[in-house]
């Protein structure tokens, strides 16, 4: 490689060239974990509303615990987004 293409094309510039087609351009695998909701109840206490493949799970946290609290129903709309 000459030194005035190396001048101008830096390596690190194309790796992160790459990095970013390669991203735009690839599909990773579809996640079945989605927190759709989180409520925070105190230090180190919150709820989280999570979708698990076709499952809506309430889960408790507190500090190292954690706590499957209901199973609700899915809506199936086509409008629901994930909120955070």
């Amino acid at each position: 490689m000459s030194q005035l293409h190396s001048e101008l094309f830096p390596q690190k510039r194309w790796m992160k060239v790459f990095a970013g087609l390669r991203r735009r351009f690839t599909k990773g695998p579809a996640r079945l974990l989605r927190v759709r909701e989180t409520l925070t109840l105190g230090e180190k206490r919150q709820l989280l509303l999570l979708d698990c493949g076709k499952r809506r799970l309430l889960i408790g946290t507190a500090g190292n615990y954690i706590a499957k609290i209901a199973e609700l129903p899915v809506e199936n709309t086509r409008s629901e987004g994930a909120r955070t």
